[in-house]
């Protein structure tokens, strides 16, 4: 969201997805049905997760480099 300009062939650049539980942006949805708020209740003690991805942009697509050093 925060990068303006084109991706080119040689960049590498940082993805960075989350889900954080944060209880007051949560608590008007708590009893909507829209979420699952026993299961929100039982994660919320961990705060959120993010992964982190490094991805090399090529001129045949991405290359997840993160992934390379899990293997």
């Amino acid at each position: 969201m925060r990068l303006t300009r084109e991706l080119e062939a040689g960049m590498v650049v940082t993805i960075e997805p989350g889900l954080y539980f944060i209880s007051q942006l949560i608590a008007p949805y708590r009893d909507s049905g829209d979420i699952d708020a026993s299961l929100v209740q039982r994660l919320a003690c961990h705060g959120g997760i993010r992964i982190e991805d490094n991805v090399l942009v090529t001129r045949q697509g991405p290359d997840n480099l993160t992934s390379k050093t899990t293997e």
